[in-house]
């Protein structure tokens, strides 16, 4: 944990978001939840990396409680459960009936990454996948996700941002924006 994590202060952080990083394609979820799950199979994206980082963050950490903020389909919250209790929070209706489809022993709420509806101090580990990009105000998130870390807590943003062309994003080559 880096030493600076002590002095949590909302919106002491090192990100600075551009004008460009908030102009995104905007993707229906709804529309794409049947069949979202196939962008993890195969090349060239491959998320074995990403399932080994949180596994290694929550054994590291001892995180017993969980948040997933994007939760999706539920594919990180299947591959974590039985190493930890885990709650999956996501804006997408579809997306969340395809995540209940899993069967997985996780919670699932519908619920917007800006108005996170849980009790301060609740969480060892609060992280997102490839997400950020998609939240109104990032820097709001993260000072609300902090609040909700108890004392020893972890936030983990994990992805790259799309629209910076530095880096290829698989989800706009499976699913037309």
């Amino acid at each position: 944990q880096p030493e600076n994590s002590k002095n949590r202060e909302p919106g002491n952080f090192a990100v600075k978001a551009s004008a460009q990083d908030r102009t995104m394609k905007v993707v229906d979820y709804d529309g794409v939840a049947a069949s979202y799950d196939t962008r993890y199979k195969g090349d060239p994206y491959k998320p074995e990396g990403i399932a080994s980082k949180l596994l290694n963050l929550i054994h590291d950490t001892g995180a017993e409680r969980v948040l997933e903020v994007g939760c999706g389909t539920g594919h990180w919250l299947y591959l974590i459960q039985g190493h930890t209790r885990v709650v999956g929070i996501d804006q997408s209706h579809g997306m969340l009936e395809k995540a209940v489809e899993q069967k997985g022993k996780f919670f699932l709420i519908q619920g917007n990454a800006g108005k996170l509806p849980f009790k301060s101090k609740c969480f060892d580990l609060v992280y997102c996948v490839n997400v950020l990009h998609h939240f109104q105000n990032p820097l709001a998130f993260m000072a609300r996700a902090f609040e909700l870390l108890k004392e020893k807590g972890v936030l983990s943003v994990i992805g790259m941002n799309p629209h910076s062309l530095q880096d290829r994003w698989f989800i706009y080559e499976y699913f037309s924006g």
